[in-house]
């Protein structure tokens, strides 16, 4: 190596950025640390606004809490995605000898599996706001579908 001592001189140059930014790091002094402990950016809540007389939902607007469904209603908003089909051992909606054979056990026990989820049929067949009335309309619908 004819020029080591230049060598060694170059990489000292090119390492003085470095050496400046490892000093700005290692600086404990309070001010130091505050500006770069610095948060990026801030959040602002708001408060929810009021409703005014304007904005706020009259009775047209406001659906009552016990809205009765149809047997049929109940059918297709939450038992005909498994009995259409016959989903996971769901009888179809239209097969007359699964439906007898769930008949012979009598309607109060239909009513029990519906209630409580029976195999892999959850609880009220996922319509947890449903009365019981509801969920009976739906079992007559289907049974009715089904000729008996």
């Amino acid at each position: 190596m004819r020029y080591p001592y230049l060598i060694i001189i170059i990489g000292a140059v090119l390492n003085l950025p470095m050496v400046s930014i490892a000093a700005d790091y290692y600086d404990r002094s309070q001010e130091a640390i505050h500006q770069r402990t610095q948060p990026l950016g801030k959040v602002q809540l708001l408060q929810p606004e009021t409703p005014t007389p304007s904005t706020a939902p009259t009775v047209d607007t406001v659906q009552p809490a016990d809205v009765v469904l149809s047997g049929e209603q109940v059918y297709q908003q939450y038992c005909a995605l498994c009995h259409i089909n016959g989903v996971a051992g769901a009888p179809m909606l239209t097969d007359q000898t699964e439906w007898q054979t769930r008949l012979a056990q009598g309607k109060s026990v239909l009513l029990q599996h519906v209630v409580n989820g029976y195999r892999a049929m959850p609880a009220k067949g996922t319509c947890t706001k449903c009365s019981e009335q509801a969920l009976q309309a739906a079992i007559d619908y289907m049974l009715e579908q089904a000729g008996l």
